[in-house]
């Protein structure tokens, strides 16, 4: 029998699995985010050895038993960036691995066969496209360097909006009162959590999401301009990854990240609205970690479709182990 690991290094979380080659999972395990470009590269290292650790403890194997592993690391962008991130996991007892940005594997969960379009928006952003036969990235650098999504970037957006609309620079707008009657004090006092010495462990960043989508489906004026935007930006990087790939026909674009798992049915419709129709949305079912086991699988073995099955399944029905 032959098992693969598969981990994914994300900015908020950290998720590993062990999987055999016919798609039984025997182990999920989530820890702490592991990016090196936020953790440092100590840190990082640490966590996604705690991870592969626990898997291997729960699995009952060792870094022997393990024939391929596959990490999707968030943070993998420039070549620099992927020099880092080998020289961390070099360090882990592991003999034959391969990783790539995090979004590739969020690609390969959705579309197995790698045609598709991939537009994440969790704590950062990055797009893949792939047509069967070769991949391809767009953005994923930072909003410096031209991104414009990234639910940190939204909710900067918003709070701002928040702000300004209080005290006379910005239009009035419903999410002031939604945010502070969420919070029940001055939205100011948010800026408390992003102090250095802050011993809080509030991250606020979903919260302004669920404020902006709350305000939206009021019809608040500039909640709508900023989702407005966020759809035009979407529809930008999807016609630049379909014309790149070459795609045709009927194209899946698949909406990861937990900016698009809060969405509503009314932002949805709002995109929609805006996209060709032969793009059809999709919001994963499974975690992204499930796509770093499927290219660890393929580097072994033929991914069937029942091997896929078999392995969304069985993950759906481990249990979850959490570590602090």
């Amino acid at each position: 029998m032959k098992f693969c690991l598969g981990v994914d290094v994300g900015n908020s979380k950290t998720l590993g699995a062990i999987c055999t080659t016919s798609g039984a999972v025997l182990c999920r395990i989530r820890g702490k985010g592991a990016n090196f470009q936020t953790s440092g590269i100590e840190k990082s290292f640490k966590e996604i050895q705690k991870i592969v650790n626990k898997c291997l403890k729960i699995a009952k194997l060792t870094p022997e038993d393990i024939y391929y592993s596959f990490f999707g690391v968030a943070g993998a962008d420039s070549d620099d960036d992927k020099k880092i991130v080998k020289t961390i996991l070099n360090k882990l007892p592991l003999q034959n691995y391969d990783f790539e940005n995090d979004g590739r594997i969020s690609l390969k969960a959705s579309t197995i066969n790698d045609k598709g379009i991939l537009i994440t928006c969790g704590t950062g952003t990055v797009a893949f496209a792939g047509n069967g036969k070769k991949i391809f990235r767009l953005g994923g650098l930072s909003t410096d360097f031209g991104d414009r999504l990234g639910a940190e970037f939204i909710a900067s957006k918003v709070i701002s909006s928040i702000i300004r609309a209080k005290d006379g620079r910005g239009s009035l707008t419903k999410m002031v009162e939604i945010l502070e009657n969420k919070i029940n004090m001055p939205a100011e006092n948010l800026m408390k959590i992003d102090y250095p010495d802050s011993s809080s462990e509030d991250d606020y960043v979903p919260l302004l999401i669920k404020v902006l989508f709350k305000a939206g489906e009021e019809y608040d004026s500039i909640a709508l301009q900023l989702l407005i935007e966020i759809a035009e930006e979407i529809e930008i990087e999807s016609r630049v990854l379909n014309s790149t790939a070459g795609l045709s026909g009927n194209i899946p674009l698949i909406l990861d990240g937990h900016f698009f798992q809060n969405a509503g049915s009314f932002f949805y419709k709002m995109l929609n609205s805006r996209l060709p129709k032969n793009l059809d949305i999709v919001v994963p079912d499974c975690d992204p970690v499930v796509g770093a086991l499927m290219i660890a699988i393929e580097k072994l073995e033929p991914l069937t479709d029942d091997v896929v099955s078999q392995l969304k399944t069985s993950y759906k029905k481990r249990e979850q182990i959490i570590l602090k």
